[in-house]
């Protein structure tokens, strides 16, 4: 094609055109201009465009009257079974509305302590129950250990670590604990957090962060369809595209060639589970790994369920630090790590990726705040249990623990009809 024919081209163009009002052709000009902006931004963003149009004709259909009430009718069902189920074990007892005029006595408050436990639902202490909680609560002396340690740092708050100075050093104490477990080296770091989804949440504003300040505007995390859901409230609340990957139907991990193909400029981290909850599978760390480094993408390794029991393990792979690529680890100390509930943490490959995580206002009338979490106070208490109850437990412990659920794992696998993955 010749410079003659385009040019050509051109004048019939510019004919045809001159017989257009100027301003009509201006304004369709920048409409159309500013419709294909909207369009690339919807493809852009963290919903997108396939979602958004399949939102908006849900919403459409769910607003004819006709279809309105089949479903709210639906939902009273639902509603009613659901509250029937969580309230029945109240019993005939009244909540209490109101802050009595008078504080309650010691003893009756106690007794009254004693109603609420009588009204636990499945027997969990029996094993009854799978997950929820993970210490059976019998050993006596651990308990006088969380009473002692409750008494001395129930109102204590690390925001303010010159006053709490003990739960300042406790919870390095806990990080340092956790990274040396999962094979960092003295550049790693994190912090602790009141659970796994909070963890997760840390994790993802750290490397959206990160690549915001790469300039990055709409980023995106490529995760395996069986991560945790925790990743899917990061995305929403920090406006993060999330591209699901489906899993390999044969082994249930991540599809590494679906994954490598998902990844765009737009990519601020990649996800592994160690392991998923919906199948109990971990995901090919090392393989991640190397694609974040060819990349330059991190990998964030969800650890929450398996930090404490892998770390005691003998496994023919690697999931920690120790994969060159992976820059985070989500790990719940308050689930195999024992503790009470209420504690997790956050590690980093190095502070670089920590720093992101910080929030800091220097222009506050009130003074400099920052905080290293998204919590500003957080439960001292908490921090201490974590620590007091990772220091009792030891390694010996956790070891054994891991090596007694591998085993039942094994025992299960001999089940008829039971397909261990």
């Amino acid at each position: 094609m010749n410079s003659a024919y385009l040019y050509n081209i051109v004048d019939e163009i510019n004919d045809e055109l001159k017989q257009v009002n100027p301003l009509v052709l201006a304004a369709l000009c920048v409409s159309s201009t500013y419709l294909a902006c909207q369009l690339w931004n919807m493809h852009r963003d963290d919903i997108g465009i396939r979602r958004r149009v399949k939102n908006y004709v849900f919403n459409f259909i769910k607003s004819i009257p006709m279809v309105r009430k089949q479903i709210d009718t639906q939902l009273k069902e639902v509603k009613d079974e659901l509250v029937k189920s969580l309230v029945y074990k109240d019993g005939p007892n009244e909540f209490i509305t109101k802050l009595p005029e008078q504080g309650i006595n010691p003893d009756e408050l106690i007794n009254l302590a004693r109603v609420y436990d009588r009204m636990e639902g499945p027997r969990y202490l029996e094993g009854r129950v799978s997950g929820a909680v993970f210490s059976d609560e019998s050993n006596t002396d651990e308990m006088t250990v969380y009473q002692e340690v409750f008494r001395r740092f129930a109102w204590s708050n690390p925001l303010w670590p010159k006053l709490f100075p003990g739960v300042r050093k406790m919870e390095s104490e806990v990080i340092r604990m956790c990274c040396n477990l999962m094979n960092g080296d003295e550049e790693s770091c994190g912090t602790m957090s009141t659970g796994g989804t909070m963890s997760i949440m840390l994790a993802c504003l750290a490397h959206r962060n990160r690549a915001l300040k790469r300039g990055v505007q709409f980023p995106e995390m490529v995760i395996p369809s069986t991560c945790h859901a925790a990743f899917t409230k990061a995305a929403e609340v920090f406006r993060i595209k999330a591209v699901k990957v489906p899993v390999n139907p044969q082994t249930y991990k991540v599809d590494l060639k679906k994954m490598r193909s998902a990844i765009s400029s737009r990519t601020c981290m990649l996800v592994g589970s160690a392991p998923n909850f919906p199948y109990g599978t971990v995901d090919d760390i090392a393989a991640i790994g190397e694609i974040g480094v060819k990349y330059d993408i991190p990998v964030h390794v969800d650890a929450c369920l398996g930090g404490f029991l892998l770390s005691f393990l003998e496994t023919d792979y690697q999931w920690d630090f120790r994969v060159p690529g992976v820059a985070s680890i989500s790990a719940d100390t308050h689930k195999y790590g024992l503790t009470p509930k209420g504690s997790s943490v956050v590690l980093y490959k190095n502070a670089s990726y920590l720093h992101n995580q910080y929030f800091c206002d220097p222009d506050w009338q009130g003074g400099i705040y920052a905080s290293s979490t998204l919590e500003g106070s957080r439960a001292g208490v908490n921090i201490a249990l974590c620590w007091a109850s990772l220091l009792f437990q030891g390694q010996d412990n956790y070891r054994r623990y891991a090596e007694d659920i591998v085993a039942t794992t094994k025992k299960i696998r001999e089940g008829y009809g039971i397909c261990i993955l």
